[in-house]
């Protein structure tokens, strides 16, 4: 069951609230002959051919053209011409697991999605002696919860290696997706269900009672510049009796032991929020989104398990880039709505300072000043005064600090100063 009343504005999400996102698709595998694996390619160093938001990088078939998904996603990857560049060639054939992230919350949905097939027994009969590779967005190697994750799922049993050059293979094996993007929503099937079922099940099996019944996920010690005053969603929890856990402490193991005890989860939108595919079926759980999007990966993500979901909207996050709202930066707030949802009294009206601080860092990073459409009934409520229609000017400095592009060094100072 899922709980959508406490969001300002439930309506403006539309169709998303209603989709069904798990589906009874078949999954299978395709092979390819003489197809490239490309390594990843920032916007900027693709060049030509390549759109706004797309993700250079995964497999080109023996004629050059993209296969659209080998990617981080559908519909957004692209490839780009090797013609002039370096290509290896390899008389071998491998197993191609696409285009990874990276970062906690890919990890556990687009960097998972191929995996099904280790507990697939045909493919393993015919290919698990290969080796499975992928590419990595920026050169980036797992994060450690990540390895122990893989390691429970069985990425032992096979040969796993990171792709950092373009390399044509005469056969690239490429399983089906688990668990991918359509449109602006995600699916999945049984088989992502099954993964994650064997990590819980792996903490049923390693189960130490005794852990806190309520836990908030805090995301703050890890966000830099990207949000001010999820501290006050901290102290606000903590009253309600929730103990505050940084996961980036503890072992993938450690987490879901502590995931796995408490009765009561809560957290900010975003990779904090996914950890709750590992709770117990029936937790309660609050969600706070960072700003006006959620992102449609926790849509899917809260059909994985029966949970018991409310959404919470407790941000005054106004001045996003609404085409990269999940870039922040994100400002938090204990709204009525929030109160509301624990029947607590209402809050203070916020400290102007602290906005100020928010504006001026948002300015810096998106150059924003007027309040997004989601916001400008909701502020009045908290602000003592009317921000939407205060501009700000571009001085000097400001100038000089875009130009030599140390925006978010700025941004990082201004955050420092209200810690």
């Amino acid at each position: 069951m899922t709980n959508y009343d406490y969001l300002y504005h439930k309506e403006d999400y539309g169709e998303l609230l209603g989709i069904k996102h798990r589906t009874e698709r078949e999954l299978s595998w395709r092979c390819y002959a003489n197809a490239a694996v490309l390594p990843y390619r920032p916007q900027d160093m693709v060049g030509g051919g390549m759109l706004e938001g797309t993700f250079g990088g995964g497999m080109l078939d023996e004629k050059g053209n993209y296969i659209d998904g080998s990617g981080l996603h559908r519909e957004i990857g692209t490839g780009y011409d090797i013609a002039n560049k370096t290509v290896d060639e390899c008389d071998e054939t491998i197993v191609f697991l696409g285009l990874w992230a990276c970062l906690w919350g890919h990890e556990l949905t687009d960097d998972l999605r191929r995996l099904w097939v280790l507990d697939n027994k045909s493919f393993m009969e015919q290919y698990g002696r290969l080796r499975f590779v992928y590419v990595s967005i920026d050169d980036k190697e797992p994060d450690k919860s990540f390895l122990e994750l893989l390691e429970i799922i069985g990425i032992e049993s096979v040969r796993l290696e990171r792709i950092n050059r373009i390399t044509r293979f005469s056969h690239v094996i490429l399983p089906d997706e688990c668990f991918w993007r359509q449109g602006r929503a995600y699916y999945f099937t049984k088989e992502y269900v099954d993964i994650i079922d064997r990590v819980r099940d792996h903490g049923e099996a390693h189960f130490v009672p005794g852990g806190s019944p309520k836990v908030y996920y805090t995301h703050r010690t890890v966000s830099g510049y990207r949000e001010l005053g999820e501290r006050k969603l901290e102290q606000f929890f903590k009253q309600q009796g929730f103990t505050i856990v940084s996961p980036e402490k503890y072992t993938l193991r450690e987490q879901i032991n502590i995931l796995l005890n408490c009765r009561e989860f809560a957290s900010t939108c975003g990779s904090a929020s996914h950890n709750s595919i590992f709770l117990r079926d029936h937790t309660k759980v609050f969600l706070i989104p960072r700003t006006f999007g959620i992102p449609g990966y926790q849509f899917a993500l809260d059909e994985v398990h029966e949970l018991d979901i409310t959404y919470v909207d407790a941000s005054l996050s106004m001045y996003i880039d609404p085409a990269h709202f999940w870039n922040g930066p994100f400002y938090y707030i204990v709204s009525r709505e929030l109160a509301a949802c624990f029947g607590t009294d209402l809050p203070a009206g916020e400290n102007r300072i602290d906005f100020e601080v928010y504006r001026r860092l948002a300015f810096v990073l998106n150059r924003i000043s007027e309040p997004v459409d989601y916001y400008k009934d909701v502020y009045r409520q908290y602000l003592p005064y009317d921000p939407g229609i205060k501009k700000h000017r571009e001085g000097l400095c400001f100038k000089l600090c875009c130009k030599l592009r140390i925006q978010k060094i700025m941004a990082l100072m201004l955050k420092i100063l209200r810690a």
